[in-house]
This record gives C-alpha cells, structure tokens and sequence, in this order.
C-alpha cells in the first residue's frame, strides 16, 4: 500500500510550515504591521504539525514509546525553558518560583506557544491508553478524543486546542489508506461549506452559532491542512527543507522567545529591524536548543538514535 506521506514529506512539509508559523507570528507582533493583518493562520498551520503527528504515530513502531515520544517531547520542552529562562536572566529578568515550577506542567506559559506540547502530549498518552488496553481501536480511540474534545470546551479554551486535536485525529485516519479515499471524496465539499458558514455567521453573536462557527473552523482547518498537505508534497524535497524540518519543533518553542526579547528587551518597534532580526534571533536560539536537546538530553535518555 503507496503511503500517503513518506518520512521526507512529513519531514520537508514541518519545516516549511515552521517557518509560516514564523513570519505569522512576527507580523502579528510587529507594531506596524499588525494592523493590517486579519488573517489568524497559525489556527491552520499547527493543525498541519498535529495532522503529521497523528499520522506519524500511527504508523511507526509503539516500541519504548513512552521514553521515544512522551518523555521526548517533553525533555525538548524542558531544554527551550532552561534557555528562556538563562537569556531572561541575562537581561535581569527573573521569574518567581512559584511561576517556573507552574510551567512545567503548563500551569504558566513562560516559553511562548508551548501549549502545543502539552496538547501533544495528552495526545500521545490518548492513543498509547487506547492502544495497550484495547488493542488500538478506532472507534474506542475516536470516543476518547471526542471526550477530550468536551473537557476542552468546559474548559473554555482557545480555538486551537479543538482545531489541533481533531487534526490529530485526521493524521491517524489518513494513515490507513481507506480513509485517505473517504476524506478525498468529501475534503473539498466540507471546506467550501465550511467556508462559506463561517462568512455567513461572522456577526453573529448568539450561542448556536458560536456553537456552529467552532464546529466549521474545525472542519475548514482540518480541510486546509490536507489540501496544503497535498499542494507541499509536490514541492520538490532539497537539503536544506530537510535541515529545516528536523529542527522545526525547535523554531516553534524559540520564536517567541526571539520576539519578546526585540520587542519588550531591546525595544525594536521598525519593522526593517524586528523582522529580519527576529528571523535570525530565532534560528540562532533554534540551534542552541537542538544542539543542547541532541548532546545532553539524548544521551539522558542513553538511546543515540532516539
């Protein structure tokens, strides 16, 4: 059975919406430009990592998948804020220890946009609980997702969340190659229809159609990122969008760092400078943090090709 994405797609498609999510954000929080931007992509473009993980989880082996998953991931999450918080210190910016002690569990987000690794991370235990104990059944499998999916509106939280987590969900669908023919039949008519409730509700203010917004957004961004999937992977795959998306999960955890030094540290507000610097502050933190993850804390975890 032809896989729908290869390991150098997954691979190639992460560092190209790495770097999306980048300049989205560094629009979004620049001062002059800000103003002329509508467009709340990165709801797309995470729901894109979420998919590959999903679809990646489901099809590579569950050996050692705590330590080779869980552990890892939250092992990176830990190097970026040890780096947050030596660079803050340089600039005598100190954190209570009440705060860093809140972050690691995601209580207080010190390191910007982390909770994507937290979402991920429940995830991740998701699918191993309903692999281990009933032998990874979808339908087992889609009711513990849509039982998370509840909690997180009682919860009240952000779009991103409900958006990310069926995105998950999609990814694991998408690696069985049934699936991938049901969702081809009805991805574009979904997101047309999607799209067009959206537009159609956007002033309105009452609770069904808040309801039905939430509802549409999920499934337009689920619709976007597979046909942007799709529109990727005929990109032709190079060194250097292989570099790039081996250290993408890296460039996520360090944007924000780079950003809120410039802005809030150094007082940067022309975008000529915010911009670019912003770009390299972020590559630079990106490498130091890959760099630290591969030398100490795989060797932690004494398994050289984790």
């Amino acid at each position: 059975m032809q896989e729908y994405l290869t390991k150098s797609d997954s691979i190639k498609i992460k560092g190209i919406s790495a770097i999306l999510i980048l300049m989205h954000h560094i629009v979004q929080f620049t001062p002059s430009l800000n103003k002329y931007y509508y467009l709340n992509l990165s709801y797309f473009l995470v729901s894109i990592f979420f998919l590959i993980s999903g679809y990646g989880i489901s099809r590579s082996s569950k050996d050692n998948f705590i330590k080779k998953r869980i552990l890892k991931t939250y092992l990176l999450y830990l190097s970026s804020l040890v780096i947050y918080l030596i660079m803050y210190a340089c600039f005598k910016i100190y954190f209570p220890i009440e705060s860093i002690i809140k972050s690691l569990y995601g209580g207080i987000y010190i390191v910007n946009f982390c909770w994507y690794i937290f979402e991920i991370i429940i995830l991740y235990l998701i699918y191993y609980i309903n692999y281990k104990l009933l032998k990874n059944n979808e339908i087992t499998l889609t009711a513990f997702v849509l039982l998370f999916m509840l909690i997180l509106f009682l919860l009240r939280v952000d779009m991103w969340w409900y958006i990310s987590t069926l995105s998950f969900l999609s990814g694991i669908y998408l690696s069985k190659n049934d699936y991938k023919k049901s969702l081809d039949k009805y991805l574009y008519p979904l997101s047309i229809i999607s799209a067009i409730i959206l537009i159609l509700s956007f002033n309105k203010t009452t609770s069904i159609f808040k309801i039905l917004r939430l509802v549409c957004n999920i499934i337009f961004a689920n619709s976007f990122s597979i046909i942007f999937i799709n529109i990727l992977k005929l990109i032709k795959t190079n060194k250097f969008l292989i570099k790039l998306g081996k250290i993408s999960s890296e460039i996520y955890l360090m944007q924000g760092l780079a950003i809120k030094l410039l802005l809030n540290v150094f007082e940067i507000s022309n975008y000529y400078i915010f911009v670019p610097f912003a770009i390299i502050l972020t590559f630079v933190f990106s490498y130091i943090l890959y760099i630290i993850f591969s030398i100490v804390v795989k060797k932690l975890l004494n398994n050289k090709k984790l």
